[in-house]
């Protein structure tokens, strides 16, 4: 049986293959087949090769795999947000009939809405986000002091360098809900008055 002939490092056992042949030998402790030719060789270098380019097939797909998110409130940096939600908006739809022509309708945007959405990171010592939801609790109850419960946020992707990526800023946010959960992590719902993307920021190419 011919030689495979797939890139291998610094030899035809390198790496994953080295792993494969021995889980093989430890299933088999009488194969010692080490011959190139062999052909449970060649079928172990092939199963190694394979998982190589699935691999670097998945994380050419994933350009954001290894990306970070960095939030700002008012400027200032909130440590360990684990995820955001998506950030969605919504146009409403007004359905308008010309009087010559009843049973035709055309429709045009009407107003613009943006949906809340949700931090959350782990429980420490940094009590930012229920101090701001102490804020909105306050003035909801008529306590003084409760001014400046809106805020801005700033959403960024940092890539595997730890620069921004992406960017999101997010005015007039003011917490609906807050959640503190079983696992240990605080969860701020946040419902913004507008957002927009930071065209100054992209993707490096």
């Amino acid at each position: 049986m011919p030689e495979p002939h797939l890139p291998s490092p610094t030899g035809p056992l390198d790496g994953l293959a080295d792993e494969l042949a021995a889980l093989v030998r430890r299933h088999d402790p009488a194969w010692t087949g080490f011959n190139s030719h062999d052909p449970g060789v060649t079928l172990l270098e092939i199963g190694a090769w394979m998982a190589e380019r699935l691999g670097g097939m998945a994380a050419r797909r994933d350009p954001y795999r290894n990306f970070n998110f960095q939030v700002k409130i008012d400027g200032s940096v909130v440590t360990g947000v684990s995820r955001v939600s998506a950030l969605r908006r919504s146009t409403d739809v007004i359905e308008h009939r010309e009087g010559g022509a009843p049973d035709s309708v055309q429709r045009i945007p009407g107003g613009l809405t943006y949906a809340p959405f949700v931090l959350e990171r782990p429980l420490d010592a940094d009590t930012t986000f229920e101090d701001w939801a102490d804020l909105v609790r306050d003035r909801a109850v008529g306590s003084a002091g409760a001014a400046g419960y809106r805020k801005t946020v700033r959403v960024e992707i940092l890539d595997a360098a730890g620069r921004p990526s992406l960017a999101y800023d997010l005015a007039g946010c003011w917490p609906i809900a807050y959640r503190v959960l079983p696992d240990r992590t605080e969860a701020l719902t946040l419902l913004p008055d507008g957002w927009h993307r930071d065209r100054s920021i992209s993707p490096a190419g």
